[in-house]
């Protein structure tokens, strides 16, 4: 009888451990393989997510990237790393295609290192997340990259790069010495970033960097960039983004950028530059300020162009990109302090550098280099339908790319023909600029 009864309850056994799997297997959650958990609670599933309250538990997520995770206390990864850097999570052949649910708690001390013999490396928490994988409701607080690289490294604190979908959360990142491309959040976003946050302070030089993230090829929205980028060479920047290929909405940053010994490149208080086939930006905002100084000679072709505006810098291939229904209060400044312009291309815009075609925008802030327009830099083509800067301000009075106005007309709703002042435009009549409704 016993005998019977053993087998009996063996089988049962069996029968639940099937039936976990094909629970673990069809949640979307999945085990990549035989694993022990160091987790005290919890079976990697959706509905059951691996519990996280420690650095060591944190860390173990790489050796089942397809799971499901929840933390359940703050963490903190000083004593843990020592004097030692995180390793990054996955690659893009095992990319992180889980699901990591940061409940609201706080990851504080995430070091990171790009070192010269890491050519072409990604360096990140996740290297490479994949479509299916969702990041949310994280704090990365005092986030350090720390750069002495010479090779193409991609550089960012959660993910370098995402495919799936990242939202809700927030960091705070420093960095210091050279990296090549450099993303506050993300290097490159594939995939969904929404509603998430980035206070950035980033010194001494990366070739191209964003607040955000370096490349956007997928959409953001709902995103907020602070803080200060500032390089001791030539580079490419954005508040927001760096380049933007994919769609952005509903997003503004408050970026300082500066930039000495400047030759060639794109610097945007929200974006570097529209990219190739085009990227659309739609009700979105910068304000800050953009300082660049050339500080020796510049030889066309080997420096070709340098373009700056107060939202976005220019454009590669072409004139791309749309950009509707946005603003920006960035003071833009380019100035030559030592050196000389050799034949290089060089223009100064209150939104543009030039290039992008703009409708329903406008800019108020201080605009003074070279090549100046109040919206457009001067000599650059561009598509511009409805669209404003403040003469006042500005200090410009140039036509053909937007139309001047007094700081009293631009602060009347009957001068912006054609805007949408019940859904997506507000005004404190005689009182205010334009703003978003959704601000």
């Amino acid at each position: 009888m016993k005998k019977m009864e053993s087998i009996w309850n063996n089988r049962i056994n069996i029968i639940i451990a099937v039936a976990a799997l094909m629970v673990l297997f069809f949640s979307g959650c999945k085990k990549d393989d035989l694993f022990v958990p160091v987790y005290d609670q919890g079976s990697g599933i959706a509905e059951d997510p691996w519990l996280i309250s420690n650095a060591e538990q944190l860390d173990s997520i790489r050796n089942n990237p397809g799971a499901c995770y929840r933390l359940i206390a703050d963490i903190d990864l000083v004593d843990y790393l020592a004097d030692t850097s995180w390793v990054p999570i996955g690659d893009e052949s095992n990319n992180f295609h889980g699901v990591l649910d940061g409940n609201g708690h706080t990851i504080t001390g995430l070091t990171l290192s790009v070192v010269k013999t890491q050519s072409h490396a990604i360096i990140a928490f996740f290297r490479c997340t994949g479509e299916d994988a969702v990041i949310k409701n994280i704090f990365l607080d005092d986030v350090s990259i720390q750069g002495s690289g010479s090779g193409l490294d991609l550089s960012a604190a959660l993910a370098g790069i995402n495919k799936g979908e990242i939202r809700d959360c927030s960091v705070k990142i420093t960095t210091e010495g050279y990296m090549n491309y450099l993303g506050g959040l993300v290097g490159i976003n594939e995939g969904t970033i929404a509603y998430c946050h980035v206070d950035i302070d980033m010194k001494y030089w990366t070739h191209a960097v964003g607040g955000l993230a370096y490349k956007n090829e997928g959409n953001i929205h709902g995103c907020y960039a602070s803080g200060k980028i500032a390089s001791e060479k030539e580079f490419s920047a954005g508040g927001m983004v760096c380049f933007n290929i994919g769609t952005i909405r509903d997003s503004h940053s408050s970026v300082d950028i500066t930039s000495v010994n400047q030759t060639m490149g794109n610097v945007g208080g929200f974006a570097g530059a529209q990219f190739i086939s085009g990227g659309y930006i739609r009700e979105s905002y910068s304000t800050g300020k953009v300082e660049v100084t050339i500080s020796r000679t510049i030889f066309y072709p080997f420096h070709d162009e340098l373009v700056v505006g107060g939202f976005v810098g220019g454009h590669y291939g072409g004139k791309t990109g749309d950009i509707e229904n946005s603003y920006t209060t960035v003071d833009v400044s380019v100035s030559i302090v030592d050196g000389d312009i050799q034949g290089a291309r060089i223009a100064t815009g209150g939104f543009s550098g030039g290039g992008s075609n703009l409708t329903n925008c406008y800019a108020a802030g201080k605009v003074t280099g070279i090549n100046t327009g109040g919206l457009v830099g001067a000599d650059m083509d561009a598509d511009v339908t409805s669209s404003y800067y403040d003469s006042e301000v500005t200090g410009q009075n140039d036509t053909g790319n937007g139309s001047p106005k007094t700081t009293m007309e631009m602060m009347q709703q009957a001068t912006f023909e054609g805007w949408d002042f019940t859904s997506l435009w507000a005004i404190d009549e005689g009182a205010s600029y334009p703003y978003l409704r959704w601000q």
